[in-house]
């Protein structure tokens, strides 16, 4: 806590603390300043990252308030989070300096308010870590109910892309967003990219929330109003958002999923299918054409979109069926299917990755992975399920 007199000014400085060794590099990739300033009382008007005399970092602001648990890194104006895309390569002897203002008058002011500090987060670029064969079978991904806890995850491959394909979306209890990216996801190994979930956004607190190809994210509210949001970040899991945009109203629907290409589906309390494409996907815009009705009796526990038109269903005994919509580029009322290709799917959560790659969640939080083979024919010709995760318990989940 800090108070002073009006007009008065201070600094608030400290050295970096270093990570260890063993699990980060020294170059930083983020940096959070959680802080609160009483009602009309002192601002942060600067900070600095110093070198010597050299400024590594320097930003001027003007921010008051509660920032304690927001994290806002859009507009630049109100940003309290600070992200690197090349990260910053830094030492114990870097300073951090935080210049605090105090109001003040022409007749002073008795009370100039307080400042206080919370912490300060430094995130540093995460190193791979050699696992035993033992410390492999006895890892936790997620520790089930606790968002904010790390993970430990096995290292990244070599060559792996980052954030390519495999990218998982999960909302914790407390409604935040975390980021995931599966590596493993070809071939179902048991590698993710990071040795903890990244922390993407704040106060998902919505009714549904699913993929919408290429960045972009939808959220229905209670209310039935449909948000868009494009993820800026999603390929390294940074904080970086274009949006909210709402993009339409009354999306009061049984069952909604996206379908590729633009294309949205939705499904009624009655079991009506209905096709609906976004024609303003792109930027965020209200354009759209349908809804155009496809289907009747989709009465089905968990409705979810491969590629090219392929869409699976699961009745409430866990019977698992796979359908092509033929009509999927222009909402037309063509189909193959239905062909049973399963039985037992009895998950708690169910959703599809890519490239045929199905993720389930069983009760006890174990997440298995599976590949549809047959999934350009409908044929009951499967690889998996492999085990590369526990603990998983989330609000809300999807692949991107």
């Amino acid at each position: 806590h800090f108070r002073s007199k009006a007009n008065a000014s201070i600094i608030i400085r400290c050295k970096l603390q270093m990570p260890s060794g063993n699990f980060a590099t020294d170059k930083m990739e983020r940096l959070i300043i959680r802080f609160k300033t009483s009602d009309r009382g002192p601002s942060l008007r600067t900070i600095e990252l110093l070198s010597g005399s050299a400024r590594l970092f320097n930003i001027n602001t003007n921010l008051v308030g509660d920032y304690t648990t927001r994290q806002s890194e859009k507009p630049a104006s109100i940003a309290n989070v600070w992200v690197w895309n090349d990260p910053v390569k830094v030492s114990a002897q870097n300073v951090l300096r935080l210049h605090v203002n105090f109001p003040g008058g022409f007749e002073g002011i008795k009370d100039a308010g307080e400042f206080i500090l919370s912490s300060v987060e430094v995130h540093f670029v995460a190193k791979a870590k050699d696992f035993t064969e033992k410390e492999l079978k006895s890892r936790v991904i997620i520790s089930s109910g606790a968002a904010n806890k790390p993970v430990t995850t096995p290292p990244k491959p070599p060559g792996t892309v980052t954030g390519s394909k495999g990218v998982i979306y999960l909302v914790s209890k407390t409604n935040q967003l975390l980021w995931y990216n599966h590596t493993g996801r070809e071939d179902g190994s048991f590698n993710w990219e990071t040795s903890e979930s990244k922390i993407v956004g704040t106060g998902w607190n919505f009714k549904e929330i699913f993929s919408g190809g290429d960045n972009v994210l939808y959220t229905i509210s209670a209310d039935g109003e449909l948000t868009w949001y494009r993820h800026d970040g999603r390929n390294d899991g940074t904080f970086r958002w274009t949006g909210p945009k709402p993009v339409a109203s009354d999306w009061n629907y049984k069952n909604v999923f996206y379908g590729g290409d633009g294309v949205i589906y939705t499904i009624t309390t009655d079991g009506q299918l209905f096709w609906n494409r976004h024609e303003g996907r792109n930027d965020g815009s209200p354009d759209w054409s349908g809804p155009e009705p496809v289907g009747n009796g989709w009465n089905f526990k968990n409705v979810f979109c491969g590629d090219n038109g392929v869409i699976y269903a699961i009745t409430p005994e866990g019977e698992l069926s796979w359908y092509r919509h033929d009509g999927h580029n222009d909402g037309s009322f063509k189909w193959t299917g239905p062909t049973k290709i399963g039985t037992g799917w009895n998950f708690k959560e169910v959703f599809y990755g890519g490239d045929g790659v199905i993720y389930a969640i069983k009760a006890d939080g174990q997440l298995l992975w599976y590949r549809h083979e047959g999934r350009n024919d409908g044929s009951n010709q499967w690889s998996g399920p492999r085990i590369i995760g526990t603990g998983w318990d989330s609000k809300q989940i999807f692949s991107h």
